[in-house]
């Protein structure tokens, strides 16, 4: 009768068929029903420990029951395979808490028990020869602040989970055991201990079996986070993000989105990023300092996420100066001097001068390398030809990434005149030329003996020449010199306006001489000397005067002394005598003037 129970239960519902009749026969009141006891309370399966011989199993149980009498056995069933079928062992003995089980083969074995007091007891759970199963990890998530990595599994409820081990990569790839937790319910881990900032942490977890304390197998996917890193390159005008791919999901991961946060506790998707795709290039009118950035791997078929580790711009490198501001271009004693407000905030690396006849020849002229760099500097130019040509020029900021900051190109006032030969000395310059500036008009200076100068007038930004009246009586002056001021306004990158002037080279107009020569004398009478009168110093004077065979009369080098008409000691006859007068002008200007004179007696 026994036998025939055991293998007529039914291993899901635990009811036989005795035990259904045992009920009807209570219904309808039979005596006989009186002779089984009720069993409601489900065994226990406590371990299952394979010997190390791995010729039999040590099963430990726990089968309350208030039977007495009625007990008949601890039915345990057990096979190769969950799904069964099953084979039942019978175990009699009342008091029996284990059992052995000899095994012939390698397989897992799975096991499950009933109580058997006539009616059969609830069926346990089935419990498995094999180390408990590793819980299914969900996700690895670094904390936005990324002072740990929370780690999270689906429980394994399993009876022989008794604990799980958290394993974490070491520096060479190796799983260390970290962490213990006992609680198979527990469904998350928070390690601390983590370094999301330096690398991607990757995780494994294993359950502890509840009998012999030794951990199951790892997963077999192991999951690791996403690392973030930032590249601020001023070469590619913003900051690039890269990162590792979330490593563990058997599905994979469906896209990455890229996080902004500004710092006050805002966030927000800033894009999204197909997966093969593991950087961003954030563009400079979104990369500030202070600003930070967190990745998303998004799941495949939308959830979970899982985040990145947390990383801010501190500190965004120096492209070179927002700004390199040419003030003043100007001429003081023969030099020309620039000066130019920079960005001094920034830090500078290549600092150079362009000089050039035109626009199109800028080219250097000096490096500014050695210079301590302030807000307003000056450089000085000794070796234009400022009394020859006007210049152009520039000042440049070369940074690491080969791009030039310019400022503004200026262009120096060269001032040139000519003796109009009429009491007028006619000048004329080039305009001034400085990006941004407004010209209001020039003057005209006149440079007096002390050095001094004296304005002799003005012009319109238009006009660009300019008559200056001379006194013929100020005969002992070599050459009259002028310089021309322009006046202008500009705006400075702080906002205000500047209200400054530019000069130019000073030009001095010599005097040509002027020679009156008589055409006749009389060496008797009142005009009896030869003398040619000469007006505005020269040099080198010399004269000769010769009769009509070319025979020299007079040669004289002296220009206060002339001719007094004798020649040997005699008067010369009277006639027609022709001189060659030669002197050198103040400018180095060589003069001769060929003519005749006539003699009378």
């Amino acid at each position: 009768m026994n036998s025939y129970i055991q293998f007529l239960t039914d291993r899901k519902t635990g009811i036989s068929i005795p035990a259904l009749v045992f009920t009807l026969l209570f219904l309808l009141g039979g005596n006989s029903a009186k002779t089984f006891a009720q069993v409601d309370t489900q065994p226990e399966i406590l371990c299952v420990n394979p010997q190390p011989s791995g010729s039999a199993i040590d099963i430990t149980f726990n089968a309350p029951h208030t039977c007495g009498t009625a007990f008949v056995s601890y039915d345990l069933y057990y096979s190769n395979s969950p799904s069964g079928p099953f084979t039942v062992i019978a175990i009699t003995d009342i008091n029996a808490e284990t059992y052995t089980h000899a095994i012939s083969t390698a397989s897992p074995v799975y096991y499950y028990m009933q109580v058997n007091c006539g009616p059969l007891s609830p069926s346990s759970e089935i419990v498995s020869s094999l180390p408990p199963e590793a819980p299914e990890l969900v996700r690895v998530n670094v904390s936005t602040d990324n002072t740990f990595v929370r780690v999270e599994w689906i429980p394994n409820l399993a009876t022989n989970a008794y604990a799980y081990i958290i394993y974490r990569d070491d520096e060479n790839g190796n799983a260390v055991p970290i962490d213990t937790i006992y609680n198979n319910e527990l469904d998350f881990y928070l390690d601390n201990g983590a370094l999301p900032e330096e690398g991607p942490q990757a995780y494994r977890i294993a359950t502890m079996d509840s009998c012999t304390l030794a951990p199951g197998p790892v997963n077999a996917l192991e999951h690791a986070t996403v690392h973030l890193t930032v590249n601020v390159d001023d070469c590619e005008d913003g900051a690039v993000l890269e990162w590792t791919d979330y490593q563990g999901w058997s599905d994979g991961v469906e896209e990455y989105v890229v996080m902004s946060e500004d710092g006050t506790g805002g966030t927000a998707p800033l894009d999204t990023v197909t997966v093969g795709v593991n950087t961003y290039l954030v563009t400079p009118d979104l990369l500030e300092a202070g600003q930070c950035y967190r990745i998303l791997a998004i799941r495949s078929g939308g959830s979970p996420f899982a985040s990145s580790n947390r990383i801010c711009i501190t500190d965004i490198p120096a492209g070179g100066p927002e700004y390199i501001f040419l003030k003043t271009l100007t001429i003081e004693n023969g030099e020309v001097v620039a000066e130019w407000e920079i960005d001094d905030t920034q830090e500078i690396t290549f600092l150079e001068i362009k000089r050039g006849g035109n626009i199109g020849d800028l080219a250097r002229l000096s490096e500014l390398n050695d210079v301590t760099i302030t807000p307003m500097m000056e450089y000085r130019d000794n070796t234009a030809a400022v009394n020859n040509s006007s210049y152009y020029y520039q000042i440049t900021h070369t940074d690491g990434c080969i791009r030039e900051r310019n400022s503004q190109i200026g262009r120096t006032i060269y001032l040139r005149g000519r003796d109009e030969l009429n009491g007028v000395d006619g000048l004329e310059w080039n305009a001034f030329e400085l990006g941004d500036a407004v010209i209001s008009g020039y003057t005209v200076y006149r440079q007096e003996p002390d050095s001094s100068l004296t304005a002799i007038g003005f012009t319109t930004p238009d006009e660009l020449t300019f008559q200056a009246s001379v006194d013929p009586a100020q005969a002992d002056v070599q050459a009259f010199c002028y310089m021309v001021e322009a006046a202008y306004t500009i705006d400075c990158p702080d906002g205000s306006t500047a209200n400054l002037t530019s000069q130019s080279n000073v030009f001095c107009v010599p005097r040509t001489p002027r020679i009156f020569v008589p055409t006749a004398f009389k060496p008797t009478g009142v005009n009896n000397i030869f003398k040619p009168v000469l007006r505005y110093p020269t040099d080198n004077y010399s004269i000769k005067v010769m009769n009509r065979w070319g025979e020299v009369v007079y040669s004289g080098s002296d220009p206060d002394s002339g001719w007094d008409g004798r020649h040997r000691g005699e008067i010369a006859p009277q006639g027609v005598y022709v001189y060659v007068i030669q002197m050198t002008a103040s400018n180095g200007r060589q003069i001769e003037r060929k003519g005749s004179v006539m003699l009378l007696r």
